[in-house]
């Protein structure tokens, strides 16, 4: 699937990879466009932000503020009955067999 994993990364690629993450495109854009893997983007995005090429990392994974009355109680709810349905479950026949 990564075509260049393994190899060094050359100036070009490390340009190339500047200029995209300047246009915001994500790790798996980057990735597939120069043949690596998001988390080889990552290292490199790393390694250019420690040597001053990018000037800092962006963050994409900040969670936006929630506003208050957002969440749906509904699913809360919801995916409680689920955790406790799959905790039982669990109990019942994984920790039953393995005893």
């Amino acid at each position: 699937m990564n075509p260049n994993r393994g190899t060094p990364w050359t100036q070009d690629e490390y340009n190339q990879l500047a200029q995209m993450y300047d246009e915001k495109l994500t790790y798996l854009d980057i990735g597939q466009r120069l043949g690596r893997g998001p988390n080889m983007v990552k290292s490199a995005v790393h390694r250019l932000i420690a040597n001053g090429v990018i000037k800092e990392m962006r963050s994409a994974s900040k969670p936006k503020p929630m506003s208050k009355g957002c969440l749906d109680e509904s699913a809360i709810d919801g995916s409680r009955r689920l955790r406790d349905a799959m905790f039982a479950y669990y109990h019942r026949h994984v920790w039953k067999d393995a005893a």
